[in-house]
């Protein structure tokens, strides 16, 4: 059975106008498929991200969404394929869960962004599968950290793109809600058919829930991408920081002090 492509890249390189930092990136994204972004600081994740969701422009190379070049997209329809979630603290903060989630359907509801009973109906909806029902009249001021991320991944849902890009979710977040998060995104590509790709740092966490992982070695300027047990087996992700006192076990997947 053919498993549909949301997202091709085509010898892609990407940086910004006097620094190349990835070339020769050739990925695909599937409907249905998590995938973790892996690479140590200043390698590129959050700028192949940026690329991807046409935040800034590539250096060289093609992108296809859904079988089209990326540029023959309008930024309005652009915006019903892709959400992107960022790893700042929201700035949100004086409004309320309902408020943040409903500006996920600005590219749906015109100029005065007025939500109509399906719109509603959406939001409701968002926020519901993340978890925070309950919270709809809370400020994102008074939420935790993991409760402030859950709200802006249910407007990256309301959105109803295909593809979510998450840049750093966890970042700020315990290890049970960084456990919460990565689960509650393997139920989103999996149970709705999500292509979801997620750049995070929380290496051993991620690995349990990702299907597959984009990963930036040290030692080359473009990505190795394959199944995580293959990865794992062929000691790519023990690559991942060379140099360091660290060795990854592909047992228990997780790093450990080299001793």
């Amino acid at each position: 059975m053919s498993v549909e492509q949301l997202l091709t890249t085509h010898n892609l390189s990407v940086g910004y106008r006097d620094k190349t930092v990835l070339t020769g990136i050739d990925i695909h994204l599937c409907k249905g498929e998590m995938v973790a972004l892996l690479g140590a600081n200043g390698r590129g994740k959050s700028t192949l991200l940026r690329t991807l969701s046409r935040v800034q422009p590539p250096v060289s190379g093609e992108i296809e969404l859904k079988g089209r070049n990326m540029s023959s997209f309008s930024s309005l329809d652009l915006a019903r394929v892709i959400s992107l979630v960022y790893t700042d603290r929201t700035q949100a903060g004086a409004l309320t869960v309902k408020e943040v989630v409903s500006l996920g359907r600005q590219p749906y509801t015109g100029f005065f962004g007025r939500l109509d009973a399906e719109d509603k109906a959406i939001v409701s909806q968002a926020i519901e599968a993340v978890g925070i029902s309950g919270l709809e009249n809370r400020h994102l001021a008074t939420l935790s950290d993991g409760e402030r991320q859950k709200a802006m991944i249910a407007r990256a849902i309301a959105q109803q793109g295909e593809i979510i890009l998450l840049d750093e979710p966890t970042a700020f977040l315990d290890v049970a809600s960084r456990l919460e998060i990565f689960s509650l995104l393997k139920g989103l590509a999996h149970e709705q058919g999500k292509g979801i790709v997620v750049s995070t740092h929380d290496v051993t966490d991620v690995l349990e829930c990702a299907d597959s992982a984009w990963i930036i070695p040290s030692d080359v300027d473009g990505l190795v991408c394959g199944d995580v047990s293959k990865l794992i087996d062929e000691g790519v992700v023990n690559a991942l920081f060379p140099g360091r006192d660290i060795v990854f076990d592909p047992v228990s997947r997780r790093f450990r002090p080299e001793c």
